[in-house]
């Protein structure tokens, strides 16, 4: 004998009900910990490259003057100012 239809739609609908719940928790954590480790990511690369002189504090004088100067550009980014 076999269940009645009614019955098998309500189980199939509870069953992809909590499949749905189950994927979407698992989609959140995984995008959840992707977005930490590139923000990490990005965090650790600016540390290693030291602190940039275009922070906050910099007032826009001394950005255009950096900027300006290419020696002291060159030389923070490591580059040979000489040979460029």
């Amino acid at each position: 004998m076999s269940f009645p239809r009614k019955f098998v739609n309500i189980f199939g609908d509870l069953f992809s009900f909590w499949l749905n719940i189950c994927f979407g928790c698992l989609q959140l954590f995984l995008l959840t910990t992707l977005w930490i480790l590139l923000i990490g990511a990005a965090y650790t690369y600016n540390f290693k490259l030291g602190p940039s002189p275009y922070h906050e504090g910099a007032n826009r004088v001394n950005v255009i003057n950096d900027v300006l100067n290419f020696e002291r550009r060159d030389r923070y980014w490591g580059r040979n100012a000489i040979a460029a």
